[in-house]
């Protein structure tokens, strides 16, 4: 089984939307999108779905 981390991106943020509604969205860190992206390859992500 192979797992694709995913983030979610709104106003340049990593955020969560939750089943894609935006009135229901948490901003989850105020790294930069592409910081948090270059964490989870660190982390041994092979893929991130965007």
């Amino acid at each position: 089984m192979i797992l694709y981390p995913a983030i979610d991106l709104y106003d340049q943020k990593v955020v969560r939307l939750n089943k894609g509604d935006y009135d229901k969205m948490t901003e989850y860190d105020s790294r930069d999108p592409l910081e948090w992206g270059k964490y989870l390859r660190d982390c041994g992500a092979g893929w991130l779905h965007v």
